[in-house]
């Protein structure tokens, strides 16, 4: 679901608590100006936000949980964590095999982790991913649909290319979908 605002909080930004103001870049038109808001409104023009405590918790959470990544063909340690509806965390972490089509990714660990915990009707307010301080990680495709089956409004933060990043997982997974919603 996209805001009609066209101004989106700029994504890099997010974690620097230093920050007196935050900038609002246009998603829709290029032309408009930056502008700059208030901290203490800094998630009203995104739907679905996490508050600044919940996305530290998170990335915390997910950093605690890749120290018991087991990745020893890859060396690719990832951990991950879920804020479900409910208000609860759930962390998991990569775990490779010797086959390794049978890899499982953090995302699907720490989701797995939070379906055991709350039942099929579990929905995902937010998840973080992380590789390390400054190692780009994205979610996979695989773990993008996975998302996406369990909070179509979902927000993901994960380290991009330039920086930090906070994206919905509707614009990380365009043409997600869902074969029956029976949950």
């Amino acid at each position: 679901m996209q805001s009609k605002d066209p101004y989106r909080l700029s994504s890099c930004l997010h974690g620097n608590t230093n920050l007196s103001s935050r900038l609002l870049k246009s998603t829709s038109n290029p032309q408009l100006p930056v502008q700059k808001i208030p901290l203490y409104c800094k998630f009203t023009a995104m739907p679905n936000a996490i508050s600044a405590t919940e996305r530290e918790l998170l990335v915390r959470r997910a950093q605690e949980a890749r120290a018991n990544a087991y990745a020893p063909y890859s060396h690719f340690f990832v951990g991950a964590a879920v804020l479900t509806e409910k208000g609860n965390v759930y962390a998991g972490c990569n775990v490779e095999n010797s086959s390794y089509r049978v890899t499982t990714c953090a995302e699907q660990s720490a989701i797995a982790n939070a379906v055991f915990h709350e039942g099929k009707n579990m929905q995902i307010r937010a998840l973080a991913v992380t590789a390390g301080e400054d190692v780009v990680c994205s979610p996979c495709g695989a773990c993008r649909q996975n998302i996406y089956e369990f909070g179509t409004d979902a927000r993901v933060l994960f380290r991009g290319s330039s920086g930090p990043l906070d994206l919905s997982i509707s614009e990380l997974l365009p043409e997600g979908f869902r074969l029956n919603d029976t949950r």
